[in-house]
Formats: C-alpha cells, structure tokens, sequence
C-alpha cells in the first residue's frame, strides 16, 4: 500500500508540454496559452493570478514597419484601419485582438476562476459590445491526505518557487485582405498576487499587505500568408503590438489587492 497520496496541489507542476507551450498561432485560431505564475520571496505564496487584456474600446498600441521608426500610440478602436479585422465569413469588424477569453480547467483542483466583463471594440455580426476584459484564478483550499497518518490538510496557497501552469482560452480573428498586418503582438498585464506566509504555522498572515508580481502575458498572431497573402503594395508587411492601457492595469491591481482568502 503507498504510504501517502501526493497533493492534488502538485498535478500540473512540473514539465509542460510543447503544445501547452505555444504562444504563437495562426489567424482565426481559437486555442489556448500556457501562464507560469510564481512567487519567488520567501515565506509568501501564491494565492491569486490575474490577467487584464488589450480588448479596446481604448488600447496601447505599437506599429513597427521595416525601415521606419516605430509609431506608440493609443488608439480607440476600431480605428486605425491596419487593425480592422473579420469574422470566419468574411465580415469586416472593429478590431478586437483576443475575444471571449475564459480560464480553462486544467487546473480545477487547484483553482476557482472567474472573469470581469466589460465594453470593447464592437465585433462579429451581431455587433457584440460586452466581452472578457479580466481573467482571475484564485488558489481553492485543495484537500491533500495522508494515509499514514489519517490526516486531512488543506494547502491555501502554492509556495514560493513552485512551478504552476494555468491556460487561458481564446479565439483570434482574421486579418482583412488589404491590410497590410502581418504579425499581431498581444501583450496581457499578468499579475500574481503573493500573500505573506507565517513560517511557523504555514497559514497565510491576516491582513498581511499581498505583494502583487506584473509581468507580460505573451500571445503572436502571424498572419497566414498562404491563404491570406500581403498586398503587393505592403512590402514586407508591418507588426502591431497591443496592451492594455495604465488605468485598466491599476484596475485589475487592486482588484487583486482586495481578494479576500
């Protein structure tokens, strides 16, 4: 008989595979993207991820041509018309890099989720105006059992340094054939919120201020030149960069900073 069941907190840490992996798709992809969210101070532990995602009305935008300096601006969408987009049938739409976005559940036993919805670029035929603009994983207490012992833990938290992965779902559009979009950057605004860990005890501190940890969620549309070749006036075709404004990266802040345990 094997003397103890591992955590179920454990299932998913460890190697990833090259599919989970991948960052970079094709035009009208739907899939998913593969996040490793961490803790790395001592003595604190990961107990919420987040992701806020560049979906309009207003975004950040970077649009790199070869030869040409690099245009920052911010950009209301649908405009300009390098970002317009269509549906699977063809139908020209305002731009929306990433649409209805949702936490896969590949990690269900580690975590509950839950998304925030809100007004972004007008999309698809039926003129959708609401989408996901924030994505929330909150570590659950996940039973792990010793049968050596006849004990029943809970593990709030995932320790500093352990390896997780969490996927978010997602579908792209197309790019429109007279524009000259080659390569489509989206840059998502991934927070971890690290709580402050007693040594002793193992528990999260009460009231104890979360350091919260940003980084870049990275995901690569190309365009597919096969069937959706460049116009002959593009050149080499031009990269656009997107990313959500500061005021949508301080929301999801403190919305990570106020998530009760």
């Amino acid at each position: 008989m094997r003397k103890i069941i591992k955590p179920l907190v454990l299932l998913g840490m460890g190697i990833v595979s090259p599919l989970q992996a991948a960052t970079t798709f094709l035009e009208g992809a739907r899939d998913t993207v593969t996040l490793h969210p961490s803790c790395r101070t001592e003595n604190t532990g990961l107990t919420a991820i987040g992701v806020a995602l560049p979906v309009g009305p207003v975004i950040n935008a970077t649009i790199s041509s070869p030869g040409a300096d690099d245009i920052e601006t911010s950009v209301t969408l649908p405009l300009p018309s390098v970002l317009m987009t269509t549906d699977r049938s063809g139908n020209e739409f305002g731009a929306n890099p990433i649409m209805g976005a949702r936490p896969s559940f590949n990690q269900s036993a580690i975590f509950g989720s839950d998304i925030m919805m809100g007004t972004v670029a007008t999309y698809g035929r039926s003129s959708k105006e609401e989408d996901t603009k924030m994505v929330f994983w909150k570590v659950k207490g996940a039973n792990s059992y010793d049968m050596e012992t006849n004990t029943l833990t809970t593990l709030p938290y995932i320790p500093a340094g352990e390896l997780v992965t969490v996927e978010l779902g997602f579908a792209l559009p197309k790019f429109t054939a007279t524009s000259c979009l080659k390569t489509l950057k989206i840059q998502g605004a991934q927070i971890a919120r690290c709580d402050q860990i007693d040594p002793a005890t193992k528990q999260v501190l009460a009231d104890s201020e979360p350091d919260l940890r940003q980084k870049r969620t990275r995901l690569t549309v190309e365009r597919n030149l096969e069937k959706n070749p460049l116009p002959a006036s593009c050149g080499e075709g031009m990269t656009v960069t997107v990313s959500p404004t500061d005021a949508e990266v301080d929301e999801i802040k403190a919305k990570m900073a106020t998530i009760t345990q």
